[in-house]
């Protein structure tokens, strides 16, 4: 009889601590004389109505025969023991994973409910002592794990190979469809604890998403957020950057963009709203061509690792055509000069940077006399070459500080940032007129433009741009020389004329509200 109870014992989880309680209580009482009472409160018994059991049975065992008192140890024993499974059971059957414990052998000793739901086309093999390669086996050969089909021992090879070696996580496929993702952990007795939670949404989830990612047209990388290495890179991220998926998992986020960026980066991947998504980036492909990407990031969590999916929106041609719209907004299509929407944001610019810097600025207003001559006479192709042609000599004339805008038909602006030199927009104006005064060789015509330049000098505190230009305006169109030239064609004996003819007149103009100026004119 004592020796059932003694197997049936070994084959309970609380056999070690029960052995060694009675083992303590038995050398307590025996050998040291020990009362009852005392041995009562020296067992570190589980469970307190199995405590009381066990101490009434131990008060026995000090007055009664050898072997009686043995008999009911071991029988109060196992009492306790059967309360302590029946809680331990309890407990487990209430968890929502699947908990199995194997002995040292690989045999069952208890299992939850969950687990045998998880495996519900095998709970008939489930035996406490059966050995759990036999169950797995009879499994294989039911056709319980579909991932076993046509290498069944190979597959059993592996699985008892993870078995014995537990702490590796792994997933199983099951015949009903469901994956059940399994941990392993070996006890200090040798034993295998079990734990099996279903996945299966999760993996649904996963393909859902890995079909999303693979197929997407939009350039996607999955990275690690530890280190920002990249993981995963869909076909479309392989075919914009140049890179192939082997070469992708060899780089960095780093090591796709500019290293002007690499700062921005390191700080943006902290603080997460210019990381996450939103912003412009400049980045590399594999040829070196650099291009600009919008990033949009998100954490999510795949394979059982966490992970940040980075969307990447190539808007380098947008930006282009942005800039390309911009461009034509704010410069001259013929002359390839800022319009005058262009010269207004530049000359409000250069305005609050003279103010700021306590310095002056001149405006000059250049207007050709015998453009209309030269439409009307000889037709607007030649006029429009006419204005390129002057468009260009006005801009060799000048040098960086200076800035010239073409406002309409044949009016020019120029801006001349005067610093200490207050005469530096009078000699500008000089050099445009030794240089507009030669004649123009446009489709075998020799064509003379007469110009007319107004200057207007912005005082201190000036802020209207507006009317500074108004101002240059009047002293061009009111100083313009009366029938410069009977016709815009010119001869030999015309341009020596024109050269005769064009010696400096200097008229002063009374003082503006807001500028003062004067007028050079050229015929």
């Amino acid at each position: 009889m004592s020796d059932q109870i003694l197997n049936a014992l070994k084959r309970n989880l609380l056999y070690d601590i029960l052995t060694d309680n009675l083992k303590n209580c038995w050398d307590t009482t025996e050998d040291r004389g020990m009362s009852s009472e005392v041995a009562d409160s020296r067992v570190p018994v589980e469970g307190r109505r199995g405590a009381r059991r066990l101490a009434a049975a131990l008060r026995k065992l000090v007055t009664g025969p050898r072997e009686r008192r043995r008999e009911a140890a071991l029988a109060a024993a196992e009492m306790a023991a059967r309360e302590a499974q029946d809680q331990l059971r309890e407990a487990i059957d209430v968890l929502p994973e699947g908990i199995v414990y194997l002995d040292a052998e690989g045999r069952y000793i208890l299992w939850n409910e969950r687990y045998a739901e998880i495996y519900t086309r095998s709970a008939d093999l489930f035996r406490a002592g059966e050995k759990f390669e036999d169950t797995l086996r009879i499994g294989v050969a039911r056709g319980d794990y579909p991932m076993a089909k046509g290498r069944e021992e190979e597959w059993l090879a592996d699985r008892l190979a993870l078995l014995a070696n537990p702490g590796v996580r792994h997933e199983q496929l099951l015949s009903d469809g469901r994956w059940i993702m399994i941990e392993e952990r070996r006890t200090r007795s040798g034993g295998t604890i079990g734990l099996r939670v279903d996945i299966t949404d999760m993996k649904r989830r996963e393909a859902s998403f890995r079909l999303l990612f693979e197929d997407n047209p939009v350039p996607m990388c999955l990275l690690d957020p530890e280190t920002l290495a990249i993981v995963e890179a869909n076909a479309a991220a392989c075919a914009h950057y140049g890179h192939d998926a082997a070469a992708f998992r060899s780089l960095t986020l780093l090591d796709l963009h500019h290293p002007d960026e690499h700062p921005s980066l390191a700080r943006s991947s902290d603080a997460s709203p210019a990381f996450r998504g939103g912003r412009n980036w400049r980045q590399r492909r594999a040829d070196g061509s650099e291009i600009e990407v919008t990033t949009f990031a998100r954490a999510l969590t795949f394979e059982n690792a966490p992970r940040l999916l980075f969307a990447f929106v190539d808007v380098t041609e947008r930006r282009r055509t942005e800039a390309r719209m911009a461009h034509m907004a704010r410069h001259d299509l013929l002359t390839g000069l800022p319009n005058r929407l262009g010269y207004g944001e530049r000359i409000a610019a250069a305005m609050a940077r003279a103010g700021k810097l306590r310095q002056g600025l001149g405006v000059l207003l250049i207007d050709l006399d015998n453009f209309k001559t030269v439409n009307d006479t000889l037709g607007h192709s030649v006029g429009d070459a006419l204005l390129k042609e002057v468009a260009d000599r006005i801009r060799g004339c000048l040098d960086e500080d200076s800035f010239v805008a073409r406002l309409g038909g044949d009016e020019f602006a120029v801006l001349v940032p005067l610093d200490q030199h207050e005469g530096r927009d009078e000699a500008v104006a000089r050099m445009l007129l030794e240089t507009l005064a030669p004649t123009f060789r446009i489709d075998g015509h020799q064509v003379a433009a007469g110009a007319s330049i107004g200057i207007a000098r912005l005082p201190e505190g000036c802020t209207d741009h507006e009317q500074l230009l108004k101002n240059a305006t009047s002293r061009s169109t009111g100083r313009r020389p009366r029938a410069a030239a009977p016709s815009a064609i010119s001869n030999r004996a015309w341009t020596r004329r024109c050269r005769r003819a064009g010696a400096w007149r200097w008229t002063c103009a009374r003082p503006c509200r807001v500028a003062s100026s004067r007028c050079i004119t050229s015929r």
